[in-house]
């Protein structure tokens, strides 16, 4: 049984999607459960206060059909909705709709005037992929970064509709070689500070945007928002801050 007695938070919790995906049974407080639409008596248990906490344990601990389908429904949820195709399937969504991907004919322009894929039937109309373009001023390895590789990975879309905008060099760079993702670094001559760093970072970054001429600019921190969101408002290019 798994006990997540949290009183203050807010956003998803990851222990409580570990424990989901461990097939544990799971009693936590409203405050740990934010951001994940779980049934109380299906998915899990919740327990308002101390006391209500400590039966909810000991009636798991008791019965074992009951512990047995907590845990199982939990586990089919984390597998159905927060894998990394599902997320990965819903990014997207998002990401089509942000930047009006478009049905094209096959074999109509240049760019897929190659013969269909098999099984395709020449003319028929297919998705268009879109080409998202990822801003980091930070070139370290964080959690934003770390969910962005993840979700290339496992992409429909295919690594080669990936483009990296980094402002600094470091391990996030090397990794997106890994990947075969294209990196363009912009080396900034006015380090730490800021103002003056921004105006650059946003000179440079409108050079980049026109050559690169994405569907949709995402951006990571605050830092790329005034370079990169402010670049891709003033050449009409859709964009989202992470």
């Amino acid at each position: 049984v798994y006990v997540s007695p949290l009183r203050f938070g807010a956003g998803v919790k990851n222990k409580i999607l570990e424990a989901m995906a461990l097939g544990t049974a799971i009693v936590a407080m409203p405050k740990s459960l934010s951001g994940t639409p779980l049934v109380d008596g299906r998915d899990v248990l919740v327990a308002e206060t101390a006391v209500e906490m400590a039966h909810a344990t000991l009636r798991l601990l008791r019965d074992e059909q009951l512990r047995r389908a907590l845990s199982t429904n939990a586990r089919r949820r984390v597998e159905c909705e927060y894998s990394w195709e599902a997320i990965a399937k819903r990014f997207e969504e998002v990401y089509r709709e942000r930047s009006g991907a478009r049905l094209v004919k096959m074999g109509r322009k240049a760019r897929t005037a190659q013969a269909p894929p098999s099984g395709v039937t020449p003319g028929a109309t297919t998705p268009e992929r879109p080409r998202i373009l990822y801003a980091s001023y930070y070139g370290d390895l964080g959690g934003g970064e770390l969910r962005l590789l993840d979700h290339i990975r496992h992409s429909r879309f295919g690594r080669d509709s990936f483009r990296a905008l980094l402002f600094t060099d470091g391990d996030l760079r090397r990794k997106l070689r890994e990947l075969d993702v294209p990196a363009h670094l912009l080396e900034l001559s006015a380090k730490r500070r800021l103002y003056r760093d921004e105006v650059e970072a946003f000179v440079k970054t409108i050079r980049v945007l026109r050559g690169q001429r994405p569907d949709l600019v995402i951006c990571n921190t605050y830092r790329d928002f005034i370079s990169a969101g402010a670049a891709a408002a003033c050449l009409r290019i859709p964009f989202m801050w992470r």
